[in-house]
């Protein structure tokens, strides 16, 4: 089976579980005022944000970004295949990042994007750590191939305000990053 069959394979379970989260905040409307206390509240609490980009010929990821700008840091360098960011952060937590495109294949359908699954470490707001898997798949048009990327992140603290760079595929020119932030919940 290929990366890209066995994609086509977990669309069922990505609608699924976009439905459940539909469910979800339907409940919780229905539930009424103080639901979502503790998730939604008001107050300061740790966010992360994900990046995943497709590097250009020649060009190497660097480390660490300073501050928030990561597309302006890296225009002319690399082109972002996705961007997300997630509140609240309670250790434990999954981030599930997906971003996929269907294209029709003639004799059947292509899946191109990105698949993560992250889970965060949070002992308190400057003390987070990530780890995780993402599959990738795109198309190169400088290249004029098929990029098939998977990237294993290991525990990687990330309590900082600035981008780290937490898995690079130097083959494929693939990198992710992740930075946290403290904000309003």
């Amino acid at each position: 089976m290929t990366q890209t069959e066995a994609k086509k394979r977990r669309s069922p379970g990505v609608r699924a579980l976009a439905m459940a989260g539909m469910t979800l905040a339907a409940g919780l409307a229905w539930l009424g005022e103080g639901a979502t206390e503790g998730i939604a509240g008001i107050g300061k609490a740790a966010h992360a944000n994900v990046a995943v980009f497709h590097f250009h010929a020649g060009q190497k990821p660097p480390a660490e970004i300073k501050g928030h700008d990561i597309i302006g840091q890296l225009h002319g360098k690399a082109q972002y295949l996705t961007l997300t960011h997630s509140t609240g952060l309670k250790d434990g937590d999954v981030i599930m990042v997906t971003s996929d495109v269907l294209r029709d294949g003639g004799t059947s359908v292509e899946d191109f994007g990105v698949d993560c699954q992250l889970t965060l470490h949070v002992k308190n707001d400057s003390d987070v750590t990530v780890a995780g898997l993402c599959n990738v798949f795109v198309y190169s048009v400088a290249d004029k191939r098929e990029v098939e990327s998977k990237l294993l992140i290991k525990p990687v603290h990330i309590g900082s305000d600035d981008w780290k760079l937490v898995a690079w595929d130097e083959k494929e020119n693939v990198a992710i990053y992740v930075d946290e932030e403290i904000g309003e919940d």
